[in-house]
């Protein structure tokens, strides 16, 4: 499975490639302050799936 993304702005693409190694969930105070949000939601993969298909 290819899964596609792009940044806020549109500027930058990418796909990733395969199933997620890992996905989650966190609340801890560092995740909030990094997310912005109450929660965090995350995926993990490998870092050769990911191909940057547009922008830098």
């Amino acid at each position: 499975m290819t899964y596609a993304g792009s940044g806020f702005c549109g500027a930058v693409t990418i796909e990733v490639s395969g199933e997620p190694e890992a996905m989650g969930y966190c609340h801890c105070r560092s995740c909030r302050s990094w997310s912005g949000g109450p929660v965090n939601a995350f995926s993990l993969g490998q870092p050769d799936a990911v191909t940057v298909t547009a922008g830098r």
